[in-house]
């Protein structure tokens, strides 16, 4: 007599067993931290994770994000930035450039950000180096306030000039694939992008 196939349970779908594991702690520390109530699991991992939502294989990096969410402490309004670095594995991985790569050999969301920053090839060390340079078309688009012994300083006149004086740095202004916010910032008055000689450092703020 032919043995029967013992069958178990049937397996769960990823994201069901995700949203059991993590939303309260998730939810709660949002609330907590930022005084983000009512803000669910499922927005926090549609706004991180660009695979959250695929139809095949969803949901490939939120036990990642969620379990380095609680160690690290990241903003809100930063959320973007995770899903962009994380958007920017997915194309490399899709052609070939990351071959045998494991999210997990990332330790932390700051460690992400420098993994994509080092994937997109920045290699502006200094304000000066990134004006020298700038393409033709974004100086247009850029006020130089001041440029001397000082240092340097800009003002960006839209979202591309904007993008390019942010590079390596995670400002807001300065996101490629989420919302980019420099109308919502620049509304207010004009950007000012200033570098002062001798650091490796740019600051940003309000005219």
């Amino acid at each position: 007599m032919a043995r029967k196939k013992r069958t178990g349970a049937p397996t769960r779908p990823r994201k069901d067993t995700l949203r059991e594991k993590f939303q309260r702690v998730i939810e709660r520390q949002l609330e907590e931290d930022w005084g983000h109530r009512g803000y669910n699991f499922e927005r926090f991992a549609t706004e991180t994770d660009p695979t959250w939502n695929e139809k095949n294989n969803p949901a490939r990096y939120t036990r990642w994000i969620a379990e380095r969410f609680t160690q690290d402490t990241v903003q809100r309004e930063d959320f973007y930035k995770i899903r962009e670095d994380l958007a920017l594995i997915e194309k490399k991985k899709k052609a070939g450039k990351l071959p045998g790569f494991d999210i997990n050999s990332i330790k932390s969301i700051r460690a992400l950000a420098a993994f994509a920053l080092e994937l997109k090839g920045i290699k502006f060390d200094n304000f000066e180096t990134m004006f020298q340079n700038c393409p033709p078309g974004i100086l247009k688009q850029t006020s130089i306030l001041y440029r001397g012994e000082a240092g340097l300083a800009i003002a960006p006149h839209s979202r591309e000039a904007a993008i390019w004086w942010s590079k390596g740095t995670r400002w807001c202004t300065g996101a490629e694939i989420s919302e980019n916010a420099f109308f919502e910032y620049n509304i207010d008055g004009a950007l000012v992008i200033l570098s002062p000689t001798g650091t490796k450092k740019w600051f940003q703020g309000h005219r």
